[in-house]
């Protein structure tokens, strides 16, 4: 029922005879049935492979699940043969298979072959038949067909390789070459290097497969004038990071307070787990890093003084307090703070800083080295202390909970109250010349590689932390003092600035835009995509006049 003549070249498939003696003899497995799958895609028999997958179950959850790697032999068989029907329904069975994690050069793969078979192209006369599309409820082969299988992929993936790049601008040159109106493209040779393109501007109905360096000041694409803009969380994902900020909060705090317990036990503070140990969880109820945290939420969402702002920059005291102090005399350093609050003050930007409970106390362990040191505030730094809490401009986390947990929330908190039901984020034509992005902006160089996996999927975190990060540089005091002899008075910034990164105010993500697809690409430039317009003209008036 497909090319399934007997294998011609001479060789014993050890592994494949093996998992099929095993198949007879016993339940089949995943890597059993993977094995024999990929003997015979080797020998060509791909439907009879396909046939196979049917054996195993595609629950989530099941160990012997199918897997990217026991589908891919028999999709890259499927298109380095140009079935391209077979390909796009068994990819259409992987995206939907629980077990299987879509990898990028597998959406590449069957991009390629279908842009190779002209199924992409804008022209009905030209483009190639592919009946599963309907089957699978896709758009008919055209520009928009590319445009629904490129969504499945942003779903998945943040950015593919300059392979992949290369791979794609080569099977649109094989796809749209016997074209007059379409044949400008040129094929790569393996291995050669996609150069920049940013000139002349596409008119509406060229197509562009372009390496383009994005505007970082506007997010134009220089050659087909769209902008790129910022993907933000939904609501709903909002409240996912939410959630699941409180559950890993209380977690937190059970660790931390077992941990000291065990400590405390060990130096013979206390001789047992007794619920009457100030440092046994029993005597604090299971929830309270979840009240506490939520308490937070509730300040930030409620506050409503006519003299209040909304919050636009969240500072994580603890980062900017402890940055650069790697030395002799370093310490917590609260001058640092003040400093780059009325940076960002100067800034028009309004800062609250994020303090755990240790350090807002007169004396306590300060973490410079590898030994930790008793701090004594000074009068100053004291000073600074009572100033923003006398102006709001401080929320002393409680002890035991971990101040990450505060500032991450509150990227994701309404603020209703005192927004008033404005809009905070920032556009690039501001008249004060902030940052463009999103608001608040949070104020870390925190890397959070902590917090990646048990928050968001892969995707939603970069999109968060992306978003909303603003990594910042400065030469480190010494004491109470700058590098340049001055402290940190009304004048600061005067003389040494904060050098900030800002966070991202176009996202760094595969994206649609007036017809125009980006791809962030590895091992490319961080400002630089891999353009895709395939001209609408031929899809009907309602797809027309794209790009202006």
């Amino acid at each position: 029922d497909d090319d399934d003549d007997d294998d011609d070249d001479g060789g014993v498939d050890v592994p494949g005879e093996v998992a099929t003696y095993h198949d007879l003899l016993y339940e089949p497995t995943e890597k059993s049935v993977s094995l024999r799958v990929k003997a015979l895609c080797a020998k060509g028999r791909a439907t009879e492979a396909e046939r196979l997958l049917d054996t195993l179950p595609n629950t989530s959850g099941d160990a012997e699940s199918l897997r990217l790697r026991t589908y891919l032999p028999v999709l890259k068989t499927y298109c380095e043969r140009h079935d391209t029907n077979d390909a796009i329904k068994l990819y259409h069975r992987m995206l939907n298979s629980p077990g299987v994690i879509m990898e990028p050069e597998t959406f590449v793969m069957l991009l390629s072959s279908l842009a190779e078979a002209g199924h992409f192209h804008p022209n009905p006369s030209k483009v190639k038949p592919l009946p599963a599309a309907a089957e699978l409820n896709y758009p008919p082969p055209s520009p928009r067909l590319f445009d629904a299988l490129v969504t499945d992929m942003s779903h998945h993936i943040l950015e593919i390789t300059s392979a992949s790049a290369r791979r794609l601008r080569n099977a649109f040159y094989k796809g749209f070459r016997s074209d007059d109106k379409y044949n400008s493209l040129e094929p790569l040779p393996p291995l050669a290097n996609l150069t920049q393109n940013n000139t002349p501007r596409a008119s509406t109905d060229e197509f562009v497969v372009d390496r383009v360096s994005i505007d970082t000041t506007s997010g134009v694409c220089p050659r087909t004038n769209v902008t790129l803009r910022l993907i933000l969380l939904t609501n709903d994902e909002k409240k996912t990071l939410h959630d699941g900020l409180l559950k890993v909060a209380t977690q937190q705090y059970h660790a931390f307070t077992e941990e000291h317990l065990n400590r405390a036990i060990n130096n013979n503070i206390v001789a047992n787990h007794s619920s009457s140990s100030p440092y046994s969880i029993n005597n604090e109820t299971a929830e309270h890093a979840e009240k506490e945290l939520l308490k937070f939420a509730n300040w930030l969402d409620t506050r409503n003084d006519p003299n209040d702002e909304p919050f636009t920059a969240i500072v994580d005291g603890a980062n900017v307090a402890y940055f650069g102090q790697n030395f002799d005399q370093g310490k917590f350093n609260y001058h640092q703070i003040n400093f780059l609050v009325k940076t960002l003050q100067e800034r028009n930007e309004n800062p609250l800083v994020v303090i755990p409970h240790k350090y807002t106390q007169k004396t306590f362990f300060s973490n410079t080295g590898v030994i930790a040191r008793k701090q004594t505030l000074s009068s100053s730094d004291q000073q600074i202390l009572q100033e923003w809490n006398e102006t709001g401009r401080v929320y002393n986390v409680p002890a035991r909970c971990l101040d990450d947990y505060y500032w991450m929330l509150a990227s994701v908190s309404n603020q209703t109250a005192v927004r008033r039901d404005t809009d905070l984020n920032v556009g690039v034509d501001d008249v004060n010349e902030r940052w463009p992005g999103t608001r608040p902006v949070l104020i870390t160089n925190d890397l959070m590689r902590d917090h990646k996996m048990e928050l968001l999927a892969p995707q939603l975190f970069r999109r968060w932390f992306s978003g909303h990060i603003v990594n910042y540089d400065f030469a480190a005091f010494v004491g109470e003092e700058r590098p340049d002899g001055d402290n940190d008075g009304e004048d600061a910034g005067a003389a040494m600035e904060v050098v900030f990164r800002p966070a991202d105010f176009f996202s760094r993500e595969i994206q649609l835009n007036d017809g125009v697809w980006h791809f962030p690409v590895r091992d490319w430039e961080g400002g630089e995509r891999f353009c895709v317009g395939i001209p609408r003209s031929y899809d009907g008036p309602e797809e027309e006049g794209k790009r202006e």
